[in-house]
């Protein structure tokens, strides 16, 4: 890349970092002008005081539409409905009353006919305001949603690396054949398991989100495999849900049971143990995960690039914005995920 691309690459990264910093004020100058010009030609002072107050106003309740919005985005929508004609209306009344009260402030004489113009000029405003936000609301929406989608797919990818890997395929079938080696019955039971694993990674995560009950499945299968391949080693895991068909993003939870056995130490250390428990209830969805872990292991640890936890944020970031609770201890010996996050409703 020569050095006018990179001049103009950031160029373009400073006017939009400027732009959305200070999109508010570029708006509300913008909404004064046009409708100061519209009125300075009768008297400058009172256009002026007018377009102020308006603008404001109208900026104001361009923000009120964003926190309705996302207070009722969850909700049913002729809930959202009957709020917003509520807003709307309360709105045209409230700004025809403050623009009452500045005519009686400059002393402007009132005419029945000029109170009527005046009425419809407000509906026109406050209207084409909700409509922008209408507008630009929907543009917001899809510029997410195609981000969403490309970010969703070079995660697909980094996740079938990391969950299909030829370390962990090779291992499982190593272990299985030793199973059947030794005609022990668990056998068949690790082949169905990792059969439904690969189903479930090729098929179900091609979907935004799947039903908890499959996650779970999935999760309880990987740490079966892994039980084979640890033998009687500490490792224990509890589910509790009491309803399998709220929606969770796939694979969300995976890479941090995955890094209890990369990153812990159970394989070398007689006393270590891996304990994972998930609980569902009134749609609220809790998993922690404690594992022990050696010096060597944290050294590997921090050495590695930390896809695990990398991807799981990435995917709380895009499909819960904020409204998610990660917490991540290491304490020493242990280290200790945390996660609360709200499930939806199929």
């Amino acid at each position: 890349m020569n050095k006018s691309t990179d001049v103009s690459t950031w160029g373009k990264r400073l006017w939009d970092g400027l732009l959305r910093r200070h999109q508010s004020i570029i708006v509300f100058i913008c909404i004064f002008l046009l409708l100061f010009l519209g009125g300075y030609r009768f008297n400058i002072r009172n256009a002026a005081i007018f377009s102020f107050v308006d603008a404001l106003y109208l900026m104001f309740f361009y923000d009120i539409c964003t926190l309705i919005h996302r207070y009722f985005e969850k909700k049913k929508k002729y809930h959202t409905y009957l709020v917003m004609f509520a807003v709307l209306m309360v709105t045209i009344l409230l700004l025809v009353q403050l623009d009452n009260l500045i005519l009686d402030l400059v002393s402007v004489e009132r005419i029945p006919e000029r109170d009527i113009y005046h009425f419809f000029k407000v509906a026109m405003l406050v209207l084409g305001t909700y409509i922008t936000w209408l507008l630009s609301n929907y543009s917001r929406k899809q510029c997410n949603l195609e981000q969403l989608q490309m970010e969703k797919k070079e995660m697909e990818v980094r996740m079938l690396r990391s969950q299909l890997n030829p370390h962990f395929v090779f291992n499982t079938l190593n272990n299985i054949y030793s199973l059947v080696y030794t005609h022990d019955e668990k056998a068949p039971e690790s082949i169905l398991q990792m059969a439904d694993m690969c189903r479930y990674i090729t098929d179900e995560c091609q979907s935004d989100y799947v039903p908890i009950g499959k996650e779970i499945n999935y999760i309880q299968n990987y740490i079966n495999l892994q039980k084979v391949k640890y033998g009687e080693k500490d490792i224990t895991y509890h589910h509790r849900v009491d309803n399998t068909s709220l929606l969770i993003p796939p694979m969300l939870l995976q890479p941090l049971v995955e890094n209890c056995f990369i990153h812990g130490d159970i394989a070398t250390n007689a006393n270590g143990y891996i304990k994972i428990e998930i609980g569902v209830e009134n749609g609220r969805l809790a998993f922690e995960a404690i594992n022990t872990k050696s010096a060597v292991s944290q050294v590997v640890s921090k050495q590695r690039d930390g896809i695990g936890i990398s991807n799981v944020v990435q995917q709380l970031q895009h499909y819960y914005d904020k409204k998610y609770q990660l917490e991540i201890k290491d304490e020493g010996d242990t280290y200790h995920v945390l996660l609360n996050i709200n499930l939806l409703e199929k």
